[in-house]
């Protein structure tokens, strides 16, 4: 089973993360350290009525009018190479964490330990 990674940014703070589709659903500190709050529910308010926080997405993305602002913007799926920019920020700081069976944007991939790197899974034709 592929674990979706999820890329959120806080445009407001500049602070960008990863986080599992897992994580979203049950809150984590992820959350807390991008946004200031646990819960994804809470970012969807925030996106409501933070006023300084829907200017600065609105911003970023270039939106005109709050009726437009949604979790999109603060919370996608990832892309491979956003997703290894910041497994390499994780390493620098000294905590590598590398979920085994991800996917992302681009596609599922599973971390190969002896190469120290995500290689993709590719869909024999035969397997149905």
């Amino acid at each position: 089973m592929f674990e979706k990674i999820f890329i959120i940014h806080n445009p407001h703070t500049g602070v960008k993360d990863w986080v599992s589709e897992l994580e979203i659903k049950i809150g984590c500190q992820k959350l807390k350290n991008v946004f200031g709050v646990l819960y994804i529910d809470d970012v969807n308010i925030m996106l409501q009525y933070n006023i300084p926080f829907q200017e600065s997405v609105m911003r970023e993305y270039n939106i005109i009018g709050e009726d437009n602002l949604s979790l999109h913007h603060v919370c996608r799926l990832i892309s491979k190479a956003e997703f290894m920019e910041l497994l390499d920020m994780d390493a620098i700081n000294d905590s590598p964490t590398h979920p085994t069976w991800i996917e992302v944007k681009d596609g599922c991939f599973f971390w190969n330990k002896e190469k120290g790197s995500y290689e993709e899974v590719i869909e024999s034709k035969n397997a149905r």
